[in-house]
């Protein structure tokens, strides 16, 4: 029995071991889009032995929303770590999560990359803004505070939000993502930046509290 076991072990890896021997892995993931419009998909190409000359040959990437996929590239050939994607795949003020996986110059396919998300901006947005009535000037900092109630199976939560200024979003007590200085200082008479944040598993069923810390 011990035998049998030790053949059909070598069994196993001569079938699939070759499979998932690329020496190159997909790393890095990031997303990018200037516009909220047209989006670019890139990845860092990592070792994983010392051959030399190793290279990416093809690549094939993945999407998916809601639990539900939505695009796929199929295998494209390309030595680029990078691709654009067609219009109209996306859809405004959703999630997406997205990975890769290569072709190196044997002909060898890696193992899909981690998952990375990225979140679409909603389409012509408009919004009124919060204000503080009777604000002293040389206030440091101001906490604004609202709710809403959350009713149903949640599939999905984004929320867009900007200032004139920094601010720190918190959803029910808890740090809505990692940025820092958000948004980015610019001619606010003319333009007025916005950053877009998944909190879907932030909000619960009920009532939730929405706050933002103002810089002054």
């Amino acid at each position: 029995p011990a035998c049998r076991m030790r053949m059909q072990i070598l069994i196993l890896f001569a079938i699939w071991g070759p499979l998932f021997a690329s020496a190159l892995q997909a790393v890095h993931l990031k997303a990018h889009s200037r516009d909220g419009s047209s989006w670019a998909l890139k990845w860092h190409l990592e070792m994983q032995d010392m051959r030399r000359g190793a290279m990416q040959t093809h690549f094939q990437v993945r999407l998916s929303s809601a639990g539900l996929p939505s695009f796929d590239t199929g295998r494209v050939a390309s030595q680029e770590p990078t691709t654009e994607l067609p219009p109209k795949v996306l859809v405004a003020h959703a999630v997406y999560l997205w990975h890769v996986r290569i072709w190196d110059e044997q002909g060898k396919m890696s193992q899909w990359s981690a998952a990375q998300t990225f979140v679409t901006p909603p389409a012509n947005w408009t919004a009124p803004w919060i204000v503080q009535e009777n604000a002293q000037k040389d206030a440091k900092s101001t906490l604004l505070r609202g709710e809403f109630v959350a009713r149903g199976s949640l599939v999905q939560a984004v929320v867009s939000v900007s200032g004139l200024g920094q601010y720190e979003l918190t959803m029910n007590g808890k740090r809505v993502g990692d940025h820092q200085l958000d948004p980015g200082w610019t001619q606010y008479r003319s333009t007025c930046l916005f950053s877009t944040y998944d909190v879907t598993g932030l909000v619960r069923e009920g009532s939730n509290g929405l706050g933002a810390l103002l810089g002054n």
